[in-house]
């Protein structure tokens, strides 16, 4: 009976493990490179992250409406625009598999930058799907990526990484 009950703690135990892992994953990128993209925004401009970061830091986000951890980053990147000014940071939000009619009523209010990918191609070069939703990012003045995270970061520590990535800069 002991010993049964140690292997049940013990797998229990390795579970918790994989399961925290799987719900906090590293947010460190590693220094990997960002791969610039263009996207038509919901007025069907084209928008280039390229452009967009150019002389400052890139915090992007791929989701999408019906996701709720989407959403709920929606509001952190709210409170990262007010802190953060436009000259420091651009904040730019990739809709994956949504068209403008969806995405538009969403970003009413928001003042950051929207961009659609409609036909998946980010999902597929982010592996989106295994990986999931949202995926977030910060890049870095050097086009370093600073966070890579697939899933919802609380306000916190991405301003934290914003933070010092600009002290960085001075």
């Amino acid at each position: 009976g002991r010993e049964l009950m140690s292997h049940k703690t013990a797998a229990l135990f390795t579970l918790t493990l994989m399961i925290c892992s799987v719900l906090t994953p590293s947010m460190a990128a590693q220094g990997e490179s960002f791969e610039d993209f263009k996207l038509r925004n919901i007025k069907g401009e084209v928008v280039d992250t390229a452009k967009l970061r150019k002389g400052k830091l890139l915090l992007v986000k791929m989701g999408a409406t019906w996701c709720p951890p989407c959403r709920e980053e929606t509001k952190v990147f709210d409170r990262l625009r007010v802190k953060f000014t436009k000259k420091d940071l651009a904040i730019a939000e990739v809709f994956v598999y949504e068209n403008a009619n969806v995405v538009e009523p969403h970003m009413k209010g928001h003042d950051f930058v929207d961009m659609l990918d409609i036909t998946g191609t980010l999902v597929s070069k982010y592996d989106l799907e295994k990986k999931g939703i949202p995926l977030v990012m910060l890049v870095g003045l050097d086009g370093k990526i600073i966070i890579k995270h697939n899933s919802y970061i609380p306000y916190e520590p991405i301003a934290k990484e914003i933070e010092n990535a600009l002290k960085r800069r001075e």
